[in-house]
């Protein structure tokens, strides 16, 4: 199975969908982070199905240097809402851990 509602999936490429929710999500990540990033690239995420989806996106924003977002999108009845719930500075090696 490949989501359980409020588990974790594992760790999957970025589809265009995650895609898409990271360009939805780049403003508010780049007001709360007081920087313009050149690059954002969705790299990989895994997504936690709740009242809508949470989404942990591993996205490169520098040669050496990702930012972990933490976005829940509310479900269609809800409006699909996205936002960014969280974010964290790191190094692509490391793992995308639930924060």
């Amino acid at each position: 199975m490949d989501e359980v509602c409020g588990g974790w999936t594992a760790v999957k490429p970025a589809d265009d969908h995650v895609k898409a929710i990271c360009n939805q999500a780049q403003h508010d990540v780049e007001k709360q982070e007081g920087k313009h990033y050149q690059e954002f690239l969705a790299l990989k995420y895994r997504s936690q199905l709740v009242n809508g989806t949470n989404y942990l996106i591993e996205v490169q924003v520098a040669h050496n240097e990702c930012l972990h977002l933490k976005i829940h999108q509310s479900l269609p009845c809800y409006g699909n809402q996205t936002k960014v719930t969280g974010v964290q500075k790191k190094k692509p090696s490391d793992e995308l851990h639930v924060f």
